[in-house]
């Protein structure tokens, strides 16, 4: 009796180890699919944190590019009132002195000038091709001429 009672608590206990294993497996495989999760998690932290660095600097940046074109913006508004000014004074010393010449007309002898140069250049390259062509023939001719005695 006592080797058949001894023989069913030990099926008891290994009903119960196997349990017990059972559940050390099942808590492994959570603990592992925790571990992983948790991997994963740091992962996207690290990327999200990465991420977060780039977009603050981004921030800086274009505020500083901000701060750059208001001051800009600001300068630009004063420039135009400086040239404002100075217009309204042209105007008015164009106004009381008649005799100088008006913009247009200094256009046009401009565009007149380059076009005067233009033709300079065209008849000087013209001039050259010519001088270019009577070497060549002075040459030939006395190279006729000396073959000729």
């Amino acid at each position: 009796i006592d080797f058949h009672q001894l023989q069913i608590e030990n099926q008891q206990f290994v009903v119960k180890i196997e349990e017990a294993n059972q559940e050390l497996l099942q808590l492994k495989k959570t603990s592992g699919r925790t571990v992983k999760l948790l991997n994963s998690m740091k992962k996207k932290l690290t990327m999200l944190m990465s991420e977060a660095k780039f977009l603050r600097d981004e921030i800086e940046e274009r505020k500083a590019m901000l701060k750059k074109s208001e001051a800009d913006t600001s300068k630009v508004v004063e420039e135009k009132e400086a040239a404002r000014k100075d217009h309204k004074k042209l105007k008015v010393q164009s106004r009381i002195s008649n005799d100088m010449p008006q913009v247009v007309d200094y256009v046009q002898q401009t565009a007149d000038q380059y076009e005067l140069e233009a033709m300079v250049r065209n008849w000087r390259r013209k001039v050259d091709i010519s001088e270019l062509a009577a070497k060549r023939i002075r040459t030939k001719l006395r190279a006729q001429g000396m073959s000729e005695t």
